[in-house]
Order: C-alpha cells, then structure tokens, then sequence
C-alpha cells in the first residue's frame, strides 16, 4: 500500500492562535480601504495589465512562488487562457490559449532562451524555479518591435529589481515538500537581497533558490501503436506493446539571479543581468514491457475490443537508470537614455545557453521469451497476467528462466546557444499629435542547436555475466499496477550494470553506431530583423500604434541516413555504414504588418484591437535532415520502417486578430472579455503512412521505396482557430464583516478550430495541439491574519498527432487540477503557510482513437503532492 498524507491533517497541524498583520504583505488602497496579502498582490497585477497598450496578463512579485508553485510554470496556471503540461507530477512547458506549447515564446530579462528538449523549440521552464523572479508578463497581442516568431503568446520572465520596492528588502523562505507516491519529505530554501547604494544611483538585487524534491509514479505507455486483426468477421484492435513503468525520482534545483542597475538621472539606465540555473534529476525508471507486436494471426488466441490472449509474447523486466543534469545560463547588459528633446534609445547584448546531459545511463534488462499473455485496456488502464505458452515450455514463475540478456550504456548531450543584440530609437513627431512619437529598430540572432549521443548495447554473455534472478535479491515496486515484476534491488543491479558495462566497453561492437547516428544532428538559425512603427494619438484617450516588422532566416541542417536491423547491422549482417546526407541550407524572409488600438471611452472601460501577422519556424526535431530505416533481420523485405525529418518545411504563417473589453465598474473588480481569430497556413503535422510518395521525403540514391511504416513531419494546409477569452476579478472589501475578506479570480477560454491537410482530403479535424476550453478558477478569503485559496485548473481534450488512416490519430483527454493554499502571518515578519497540489491525484492521459474502442498511448499518474513552508520579510 503506498504511503500518503492527508491534506486535512496538515491544515490541522498548522492550524493556531492568530497573529498579528504581516507588515510586508503588499498593500494597496482601494476607495479608502487598506487591501493587503493576495487581495493586493492581485489588484497590483491588473493595475499593470490595464496601464498597458497591448493586451497582457501579469504575475506580480508579490504574486510569484507564493501560492504553492513548484517551477515558474506553475506560478503562470492561474492566468487567464493559460495551461501548463505536465510531466511527471510537475509542471514543464505552457500554451497560451490551448495553442501548442512550442507556439510560445519565452525569455529571461528579455533574452531568448534555448532549450533542453531533444527536437522542440519549447522552452522547459520546470528548471526554473519562481523565487527567481519578480514579475511574469505575457503578451497576447504584439507590435512591431516583439519578435515575430509569436503565434500563441510571449513570456516575459523578469528578475527581481532593487527598484521594485520603495527601500531595501530581505527575504527568506524555508520548506519542506512531500509527495504523496514517495512518501519522503525534500527540502527547500531561498532568500534574496535588494539594495540600493550611491544615495540610490545604484540599484543590486541577489535571489538564491535551492530545493530537493522526491517523486514517484506511474506511467503507462504504448508508443508504438495498434495491431488489426480480423476474426468473425469483425476488425479488432490491440497494442503493439504494454509498458509498464514505475519512476523513481530525486530533483536537485538549484540558481541565482544577479540585476546590477545604475540610474545617475531620470531617462538613463544601465544594467547588467544574470540568470543562472541547474535541475539535476537522477531518475530511476522500473520498467515491465510486453511485446504483443511479436503475437499474430493464430497466435492471438483471444481478442475482443478490451482484451486479448497472446502467444509468442516477449516480456523485458528492465531498469533505467538516467542521472541527467539541465543548465541553463542568461547574461545581458545594456542601457536606455532619453534626451532633452525626448529622443530615446536602447539596446541591448545578451546572450543565453542551455546545456542538458546524460552521463552514465544505464539500462539492464532480464528478458523472457514465449509467454502467453493474458491482457485487458482500454483508454487509460491496463492489467496484464503472463502464464507459459504450453506444456514444456518455460515457467513463468521460475525465477531461473529470467535471463540477464541484455545492457543499454547511453551518454548524450544537447546545447541550445542563442547570442542577440539589438537597439530602438523613439523619436517624438508632432503630426501623430501629443505624446505621438516614431520608432524604429533592428535585431540579429544567432542560433545554434547540437545534439550528440552515444549509445552502447552489447549482451553480458559477451563479457562472462551468465545470470539470471535466481542468482539475485529481488524486490517488487510500491506501484498501482497489478502483477508488476519483480525485479532485480536496485543498488545490486546498479553496481551489476557499472562492471557490466566496463567490461564490454573494450568490444568494438558494443556500441550501437545506428542509434547513435540517429540522435546525432546540428542545426543552425540566424535571423535578422528590422522594424519601424509609429504612435499615433488620435484623441486624448484613442491612440494607434502600427507599422511592420521583416524577419529574414537563414536555416541550416545536418544529419545522416541509415538502414538497420535490430542488432544495428545493415542487409548484409555487416557493420552499419551510414551515408552523411549533407548540410541543407534554407534562406526565406517574411513581412510582418500588424496594428493595435485602445481606446478608453470612460474611466471605467479599456477597449482595445488588434492585427498582426505571426510566423513559427519548425523545430528542431522536424526540420533535421535526417533519415533512419529499421527492420526485421528475419522479414527484412516486409517489416521496414521510416522514420525521416523533413528540412523542407515551410514555416507556419498566422494572422491573428485580437478584440477585448475590459470594464472597471470598481477599483476593486474587472470584467474582461477577449476574442482571437487565427488565420493559420503551413502548419507543421506529424504524419505516418507506408506510402513515400504521399510525404516530401527524397532518399538517397539506390535506397528502395517500400515501406512497413513511415513517420515524418509535413506542412499541413489551412487551420483556422476562433476563441473567447472571459475573465473575471474580485475582491469583496466593500462587503461587511467576515464577508470583506472574500476575493474571486476566475476565466475560461473557449476555442473552436479546424484543419485540413491534403493528405487526408475531405476531412475536417482539431489544429494539432488546440484545447477546445481551458479555464481556472480561484476562491479565497483573508484577513490581517489568515488566507485561504482554492484553485481549479481544467484543460480539455486536444489532438496531439494524426495517422493516415485516423485510427491511430492521438489525443490528450480532459485534465482537472485542484490546489489549495493556506497562509498565516505569525508575526509582523514571518508568515507560515501550507499548499496541497493536485489533490485529487489527477492523471494526464493520452490515447489513440482506435475503432469501436480507444485504447492508452501514456498515462501517467503521480498523485499529489503537499508543501509546508516558513517564510520572512525585512
């Protein structure tokens, strides 16, 4: 039985005599009323966003890491059309408005930031951790002076400034996390130091973080899809694989910031910014996987919609042991002067690199041949009971028969470095009347992503190591899965693998060239960019900025093909031979009109307006000129499969249209309400087939075409998406007594879309990654003493990957979050407080369409997770 914590006994530990009033909370003042705490925090926040020309949403700094967020992309889910995607428990990645998450463009004292991801331009902000920051800003509708590579929305992550406060201030916090599937307590402190020194000329903040979390749980997964067979009459499906996995994970976080500012005089600045920070993650994966693939035609004894029995099925117990460490460094310095005859310029040189590897990955695996497995699944479950496939046969519980037959040894790197520089000029201009002004700039990015890896795998037998479990101490995992192992202890099997792999690494065939090939790729982006947009004031509360941005690319990409059976040899059963496919080179340029207007007809509405034409480059993954074929040493005619990126894709082009009304019918209080539409083109599709001519793939000469399966990336035709945006804020001071202190945040976005591609002509279907309605919604209540907040987080379904034929098209199902938040200010300084995050232990599941039944592609499910923390101010 696992181990959990109830929240209610923890709110009830925590629970004691009042104190008195947190001095440091952020204030605010409200019609003669004093508002203080999250009540503040949120009024600051909409403060900002309704001073602003474009529309935005702000995380405050009072707001940030306050309110039970793990990472910075969680301290974003409670903004309105925003939605995190998870992996493993915690928050990772973040779409804006149901788009995908790497149609979001995020930077760091506005640095562009590059990624750890292996082939997606999508920035992972869970290395992040939000005591960093002072202040999150996202931008929904643009002018000519934002980069145009925006579609979905741009973050803005800003570090804390010795200039947010009106004195100097220290800070620190202190907690303890729990989650509920490890059953471990992990540690978390941070502090910062805001200063001004030189009579105030001279402003430097430092913030410091660093925490240890423990997280287990289950994931699921069939991610090499669905097998027909026809019996009766009748088309049933089944998976190609149940795999099982049970991680055990240990995350070190750890960084600083560093804003030094000089301001001598009003209109000049300079500055210096740093970021720096590193996840460590030594994450452990218990993994059981059955291979149903291997079971066809007479073999499949029984099938339904929900179940089978299978002969001839391989069953693999094996553990990944995965130590990876996730860098990520941002440095920028720069200036702002504005002149006596309100000329302003600025500029800006940054630079930024993301470094993520793996060293020491270890997989062995004890393997079993010829089982008859008995399985029932469905959309997000799986049960799976093996037994031997006949009289004679092996014995599925002799522990002798479990054959230590195989070792995986992975290094592997990727860097992601950005270096940009850039300058605005404003010059004021009378004709576009009071205030109006011209402006224009000019902007070069370099851009440079490398993946290498090597990949070793080898048999122990090669090397003298003839084991089975018999020879071993076994254990089997904490997991909800039913008849799950056992497996070999993990600190023997780990030792085990080490003088394993030592011992094969001087066999010159121990390491996997086809694998390690096919992760190998290096692609380059430079972009030059320039801009001029001006200001119009057509009335004192009717202002119109327009104008055009032009964005030429220069891309390049550089891999390899090959042909390989599952030992890594070609054809012939000779060493693999890969074929260097050559650097593909791409120059295109794009014009970006875009326009906005706000108007404010009373004290009590903002209304504003928007065109802008966007563009999203392909990612990496996508766009690498890189081709591998795999096949079946006994079927090698009949069982190839292709898996090609495509260095030819175009990039997708947007134009977007933004309407909102924002009404103040009180300082207190906002109604909002926001449509978009989305003219999408070229739009990038993951497509499988077995058909070469229906993919713009072109192999090399002499390579044959026929092919079991074929995965690659096109440019899909037309999309469009139409959404609502509604949002709501309000805090209740102006009611009596108990009543006050009750405060309501809550917004939905709803979006209707539609595709089409011209390889599935005369269907209509969701643009890949669109969520049809997101929506959170937050009640709380304080006083001088207490605060209370419940939080909801709900994301609807979203295709995530099309098939040729559609039963393998894949889907996101509907996920609800739940969060609660409890603070206590003891003293005038220090505030206690208590968070529960996913209470309801939600899982995040995936699956495939299928027939007449859907059937799991991932679920993954680590319950919830609870923090107990101190935190104080001066």
């Amino acid at each position: 039985m696992r181990r959990g914590v109830s929240s209610i006994a923890i709110i009830t530990a925590l629970a004691g005599p009042a104190g008195v009033a947190w001095a440091q909370d952020p204030v605010t003042e409200v019609e003669g009323i004093v508002v203080t705490g999250q009540r503040g925090a949120i009024a600051s926040a909409r403060a900002a966003e309704r001073e602003a020309d474009n529309l935005t949403n702000v995380v405050s700094a009072d707001s940030v890491g306050q309110f039970g967020d793990q990472n910075t992309a969680e301290a974003l889910q409670r903004l309105p059309g925003i939605n995190i995607e998870r992996n493993e428990g915690e928050g990772r990645t973040v779409s804006v408005r149901g788009l995908p998450s790497s149609f979001t463009q995020v930077t760091v004292n506005g640095v562009r930031v590059g990624t750890s991801e292996a082939g997606s331009s999508t920035v992972a902000l869970d290395v992040i951790p939000s005591d960093l920051l002072g202040r999150i800003v996202v931008s929904k509708t643009y002018t000519p002076d934002m980069d145009g590579d925006t579609i979905g929305g741009a973050v803005e992550l800003q570090s804390q400034s010795a200039y947010d406060q009106p004195g100097d201030r220290y800070t620190l916090r202190a907690e303890g996390n729990y989650q509920e599937y490890a059953g471990k307590w992990g540690p978390e402190v941070s502090g910062s130091v805001a200063r001004r020194f030189m009579d105030g000329d001279l402003g430097l903040a430092i913030s410091a973080n660093y925490s240890e979390r423990f997280i287990n749980g289950d994931d699921l997964r069939n991610e090499e899809g669905l097998r027909a067979i026809t019996r009766g009459g009748t088309t049933f499906l089944y998976p190609n694989e149940l795999n099982q996995r049970f991680e055990i994970g240990e995350r070190e976080r750890f960084g600083g910031t560093l804003n030094l500012e000089y301001r001598p005089r009003d209109g000049m600045e300079l500055f210096f910014r740093a970021q720096f920070t590193q996840l460590n993650d030594d994450d452990t994966r218990v993994q059981q996987l059955w291979q149903t693939e291997r079971s066809t035609g007479s073999e499949v004894l029984d099938i339904t919609d929900t179940s089978g029995t299978f002969n001839d099925v391989r069953n693999r117990y094996q553990v990944f042991f995965q130590p990876t460490e996730d860098r990520l460094l941002s440095l920028s310095a720069g200036g702002e002067y504005r002149f006596a005859n309100d000329w302003e310029i600025d500029y800006q040189l940054d630079h930024s690199r993301s470094r993520w590897s793996q060293e020491d990955g270890l997989r062995p695996r004890f393997q079993l041949d010829n089982i008859q497995a008995q399985a029932s699944y469905g959309p997000d479950s799986l049960l799976v009971l093996g037994f031997p496939e006949g009289p004679g046969d092996i014995d599925f519980d002799d522990f002798d028969e479990y054959e230590y037959s195989n070792l995986l040894f992975i290094e592997e790197e990727r860097t992601d470095e950005i270096s940009s520089g850039r300058f605005n000029i404003r010059a004021p201009f009378s004709a576009f009347g009071p205030g109006g002004y011209v402006q224009f700039g000019a902007k070069y990015r370099t851009r440079d992503k490398e993946a290498d890896k090597a990949e070793y795998n080898g048999s122990p037998d090669d090397a003298g190591f003839e084991l089975t479990y018999e020879d071993l101490p076994l254990f089997s995992p904490d997991s909800n899965f039913r008849e799950f192992g056992p497996f070999v202890d993990l600190d023997v099997l780990r030792d085990l693998a080490l003088q394993t792999r030592d011992a094969l690494l001087s066999d010159p065939t121990f390491q996997r060239q086809d694998n390690t090939v096919a992760s190998d790729y290096r692609l380059g982006e430079d972009v030059s960019a320039a801009y001029v947009m001006g200001n119009w004031r057509l009335a004192p509360n009717l202002t119109l900025i327009g104008g055009v941005r032009v964005e030429q690319t220069e891309f390049s990409s550089q891999g390899f093909f090959f042909e390989s059976d599952d030992n890594g040899l070609d054809a012939n059963g000779q060493p693999l031979t890969a074929i260097d496919l050559g650097t593909y080179e791409k120059d295109y340029t794009d014009w970006l009109p875009s326009a906005l207007i706000r108007w404010e007809p009373s004290d009590s509405i903002v209304v504003r307006a928007s065109y802008g034409r966007g563009i999203k480059r392909p990612d990496f993954e996508d766009a690498r000129n890189s081709q591998a074929v795999r096949f079946d040493a006994d079927e090698p005619d009949d069982t190839r499969e292709l898996e090609a990126g495509n260095p030819f894709l175009d990039p997708l082009i947007a134009d977007q249209f933004d309407a909102s009304v924002a009404f103040y019918p009180s300082r207190q209080s906002v109604f909002q309400v926001a449509v978009f539409h989305k003219e999408i083109s070229d739009f990038f599709l993951d497509f499988e087939t077995d058909d070469i001519t229906q993919t713009p793939i072109v192999l090399p000469a002499g390579v044959a075409t026929n092919f079991d399966s074929i995965e690659t990336v096109i440019n899909g035709g037309e999309a469009s998406v139409t959404g609502v945006e509604l949002s709501y804020s309000q805090t209740f001071v102006q009611l009596p007594g108990l009543w006050s202190g009750l405060f309501l945040e809550g917004n939905v976005t709803l979006a209707d879309s539609e595709a089409e591609t011209s390889e599935r002509p005369g269907e209509s279907f969701p643009f890949p990654g669109q969520a049809d309605i997101s929506g959170n919604l937050s009640l709380g209540w304080e006083n001088e003493v207490l605060s209370m907040r419940l939080a909801a987080n709900h994301r609807g379904r979203v295709l995530s990957g099309l098939s040729g034929d559609g039963i393998e098209d894949r889907y996101r199902a509907p996920y609800t979050q739940l969060d609660v938040n409890l603070r206590w200010n003891v003293t005038s300084a220090v505030q206690l407080y208590v968070d529960g995050v996913n209470l309801t232990g939600e899982k995040d599941v995936r699956y495939y369409v299928g027939g007449r039944q859907s059937l799991f592609e991932r679920v993954q499910d680590f319950g919830s997770t609870y923090q107990v923390g101190l935190r104080a101010t001066f």
